[in-house]
């Protein structure tokens, strides 16, 4: 059996941007993603929870629709060596409090919108990130991490 040696899920996409840059990467009903494309929107992403106060080995919990948004937030936390907390899209304000609570989030990327929709707020010690508002524009690309750490999970499943 040949050997794998472990990577970083992010790797994925920076070696499929690299190869195959203007290859079909996301689809969604209204628009269309190259791998270049998402990778950028994904490394600027990376950045802004960077300066949000997120550093490697946080946990984000990503609490948006299905949308190329929640897939950019993921992996923006990815490239940044954050971990990613998937919250259900149609849960309520109780179980989406008990996962960012449980969790330990440092960050909730969310909408306004989706968040006055629940009644919810977000805890005053995780950063809230609006996904509408954030547009992915900071013009730095965070750069991917070299070394592995076999240690840190890539998301946490509620």
């Amino acid at each position: 059996m040949k050997s794998v040696r472990p990577r970083r899920i992010e790797v994925f996409l920076f070696e499929a941007a690299e190869n195959a840059p203007e290859k079909v990467a996301l689809v969604d009903r209204e628009e269309t993603w190259t791998y270049a494309e998402l990778l950028s929107a994904s490394r600027r992403f990376a950045t802004t929870l960077r300066e949000a106060g997120v550093g490697r080995g946080d946990r984000v919990a990503v609490f948006l629709d299905k949308s190329p948004a929640a897939v950019v937030a993921l992996y923006g936390a990815w490239v940044l060596g954050a971990i990613a907390v998937p919250v259900g899209e149609v849960l309520r304000a109780r179980q989406v409090e008990h996962i960012v609570s449980n969790s330990g989030a440092r960050a909730v990327v969310s909408t306004s919108r989706k968040i006055r929709r629940i009644s919810w707020t977000p805890p005053e010690d995780s950063a809230f990130i609006d996904a509408r508002e954030s547009e992915w524009s900071t013009p730095e690309e965070a750069e991917p991490l070299d070394e592995v750490r076999t240690d840190e999970p890539a998301a946490i499943l509620y």
